[in-house]
């Protein structure tokens, strides 16, 4: 899933791509959630080193 964040930022650079990758809240609300949870990792490694 990380590599579909990473995607993404290209993707919702532009239009054409964003329309066609994320056209309807399921697919949004599934990457949404994704990188509150990496978020969340990302921030408690960072409290433990």
């Amino acid at each position: 899933m990380v590599k579909e964040l990473s995607l993404s930022y290209v993707r919702i650079r532009y239009p054409d791509l964003n329309r066609e990758y994320y056209s309807n809240k399921e697919k949004v609300r599934k990457l949404i959630s994704f990188a509150k949870d990496f978020y969340l990792w990302i921030k408690k490694q960072l409290v433990e080193s």
